[in-house]
């Protein structure tokens, strides 16, 4: 199951879990699954890279933590 490697392979599981876990939250919840309204803050992070956006959290958490 989980042997296969390939680029398309993975893609493929990855899209087929984040529709298993929209799925569940929109049912659970009656929200929708992506939906900026439903989140605390939103941070696009192809914007700030990997790095840029753990410091932008650690600055929020450091702050909402004093």
């Amino acid at each position: 199951k989980y042997g296969e490697t390939d680029e398309n392979s993975i893609k493929k599981r990855i899209q087929k879990a984040d529709k298993k876990r929209a799925s569940y939250y929109n049912f659970y919840t009656g929200k929708g699954w992506g939906d900026p309204k439903n989140y605390h803050f939103n941070i696009d992070s192809s914007v700030l890279g990997v790095e840029g956006t753990a410091r932008l959290i650690k600055t929020i958490m450091d702050e909402y933590y004093k």
